[in-house]
Order: structure tokens, then C-alpha cells, then sequence
């Protein structure tokens, strides 16, 4: 009964995380890994198997290395499980992606801001800045301001929890 609950809950997170993935894609990758995490515990493995092989895919197109070497991983422990005949492959390419991007970091920054200047990442948090600027301005009460630059700050910085400190003549007030 709590693990139904807990699925429950899970899902209803992934649906809101798709919801809000419209104004920020970077997380597509992330959203689709879990749901396949979601649909391996629930046993459903072709099910797990598409949503993780969608998530590589998204990750291919944005560039994004470290999601395409986390999705990897986990196509690979789950695969285990799910007894996928590529399962060990799956694993070791990800495993070697990620010490890749460990070892060459440093480089692999530099490569990306001074050499080829715009990645689709880039590019998609751009709009997402855009956006999220659009909804703070249109904003017509303090309340809604303080609410969508909450919003803003968690989503384009993946953060879990933010403080807004409004400074005011009198006193400063954390707003949550």
C-alpha cells in the first residue's frame, strides 16, 4: 500500500515535471530517465526500455553529455534486472562516459564556452530566461512577482529550495 502510494506520488511529480519541461527543456532527458524508473519498478520494461531510450535521444540533441552517460547507467542497472542481453554494454559506456567527463572537465568547459559558444543547452535556457521574464513582468502583485521569480530561480538554476530577502526601509523579510 505505501509503495502504490509512493508510485502515485512519483508519477504525479513526473507529470508536473513535463509540464514545466515546456518552459525549460534541459530537463526532458532527466524527466524521461525517471519515468522509466517508474515503469521498471512497475515491471513494465519495453515501457522502461522506450522512455529511457527517448531520454538519450533528447539528451543527443541538447549535447547533453552527462545526462546521455546518467541515462546510460541507469539503462544498464535496470537492464540488469530486466535481464536486457545489452544490459552490461549499456553500463560500461556509461560508466566510461562519465570518468570522460571527469577527467577532461576542466577542457571540456573551456571547449564549450570559448570555442564553439553556443550549445542547444545554451540556447534553450536562453528562452527559458526569456520566458520567465515575460511572467515576472506581467505579474500585477507583489505576491505573483515574488511566486514566478521562485519559480524562475528553481527551474533555471536546478534548485531545490529558494529564499527570496525582500529588503525593505524597516526590516528585511524571508519570503518562502
Amino acid at each position: 500500500n505505501e509503495r502504490r502510494f509512493a508510485l502515485r506520488a512519483a508519477w504525479k511529480a513526473v507529470r508536473q515535471a513535463l509540464n514545466a519541461a515546456r518552459l525549460c527543456k534541459n530537463d526532458l532527458p532527466h524527466i524521461h530517465r525517471e519515468r522509466g524508473v517508474l515503469f521498471a519498478m512497475e515491471g513494465k520494461g519495453r515501457a522502461a526500455r522506450r522512455a529511457l531510450e527517448k531520454s538519450l535521444k533528447i539528451a543527443g540533441k541538447q549535447g547533453a553529455r552527462y545526462e546521455r552517460a546518467q541515462t546510460l547507467c541507469v539503462m544498464g542497472q535496470i537492464g540488469r534486472e530486466m535481464h536486457w542481453s545489452d544490459a552490461d554494454q549499456l553500463l560500461a559506456e556509461g560508466e566510461a562516459q562519465r570518468r570522460d567527463m571527469a577527467i577532461n572537465d576542466g577542457k571540456l568547459r573551456d571547449q564549450l564556452v570559448f570555442k564553439e559558444g553556443v550549445s542547444p543547452s545554451l540556447v534553450d535556457r536562453f528562452e527559458s530566461v526569456l520566458e520567465f521574464g515575460r511572467r515576472i513582468t506581467a505579474a500585477l502583485s507583489l505576491d505573483t512577482v515574488f511566486s514566478e521569480t521562485k519559480d524562475a530561480t528553481l527551474r533555471l538554476l536546478r534548485g531545490e529550495v529558494c529564499h527570496l530577502l525582500v529588503i525593505t526601509a524597516t526590516e528585511p523579510k524571508i519570503c518562502i
